[in-house]
């Protein structure tokens, strides 16, 4: 069978959560990442720790809602995925990630920077191809740094676990080890309990109820209704249209296939805009309702939007101008 293993670095929403966003996020998620980045090809764990430290306790967001933890992590991960390319590269950023993890044994972030190079070290022998492309020693390499990973991850728990990127990255192993479900479903309600609004434990979750994954809309929509049960006093329905947002991402716009989808979708929209009422937030809720076929929403948005549409959130000007016209049209 023909599966391919999805490249969850390509889109980042999944295991770094850095998505595009309006200019002053950008801006904001952007001067995060640059930090943290410049930190980590420069060795300097301590400063990127004590950064992680104060976003994780304020709990700290953009202007759309994006955590400033998932962006600072984002950095991080972009210079360690760009920068290593060899064997020996690996290693030796292994080793001094080691050693600093044993010079500040307290440390939350050391053990997930730990677990995420070996997690990509063991893509550098599968490659991001389909299963049938592996070879007998990239599988057994696989499988190899996939243990490493999680490994590490278990030993660091009681101190690496006050971190909610621990949980969204032991899922990532999990999807990479084929756990089963009643071990996934232990593992999220874990994370849920201790952080039930940290958007990436719910992205890593979903990836694993795609239908490329043997999943389904039907069981992600259920996912969806259950995680807006959790965070409802917090975010309104607002969950349900982010993780769909993320779903839409990963499959297209297929999902609007099913009739369900975009009325939960749309109040959910409705409550994430009245809370982070910034322009990228309002471009994708009128690019989705495009999509959607509900022009109404979109000619909504459109005096604000302007001839100045967040390209990012339209995919082209092309789409947002077929958007546009049939929107004001109806």
């Amino acid at each position: 069978m023909r599966n391919l293993f999805f490249c969850l670095f390509v889109c980042f929403g999944a295991f770094i959560g850095v998505l595009p966003c309006s200019a002053a996020t950008l801006s904001e998620s952007e001067k995060i990442q640059e930090t943290t980045k410049a930190a980590f090809r420069g060795g300097d764990f301590a400063k990127i720790e004590g950064l992680l430290k104060q976003y994780r306790e304020s709990r700290s967001r953009t202007s759309s809602g994006l955590w400033h933890l998932r962006a600072a992590y984002g950095g991080a991960f972009i210079a360690m995925t760009t920068d290593t390319k060899t064997e020996a590269q690996w290693e030796d950023l292994e080793s001094k990630i080691n050693k600093s993890i044993v010079s500040a044994p307290h440390s939350a972030s050391g053990p997930i920077f730990l677990a995420t190079a070996y997690y990509w070290h063991g893509f550098q022998h599968r490659g991001l191809g389909f299963a049938d492309t592996v070879t007998p020693e990239g599988w057994k390499q696989f499988a190899r740094y996939m243990g490493l990973a999680r490994q590490t991850l278990e030993v660091n728990k009681a101190t690496s676990s006050v971190d909610p990127t621990w949980y969204e990255t032991m899922l990532k192993v999990a999807q990479g080890q084929s756990w089963s479900q009643e071990d996934v479903n232990s593992l999220l309600e874990e994370a849920l309990r201790k952080e039930p609004l940290h958007y990436g434990t719910y992205f890593a979750a979903v990836d694993l109820l795609l239908p490329m994954w043997g999943g389904s809309l039907e069981k992600i929509e259920a996912f969806a209704d259950n995680a807006v049960a959790r965070t409802n006093q917090s975010e309104g329905s607002g969950m349900y249209a982010r993780i769909f947002w993320y779903v839409e991402q990963r499959i297209g716009s297929t999902l609007f296939k099913r009739k369900s989808v975009w009325p939960k979708m749309k109040a959910g929209f409705e409550d994430l805009i009245k809370k982070y009422p910034d322009s990228w937030n309002k471009n994708a809720y009128a690019k989705y309702a495009c999509q959607a076929g509900d022009y109404a929403v979109t000619a909504r948005f459109m005096p604000e939007i302007g001839n100045a549409p967040i390209l990012d959130a339209w995919n082209s000007q092309l789409y947002f101008e077929s958007c546009k016209y049939y929107s004001l049209k109806k």
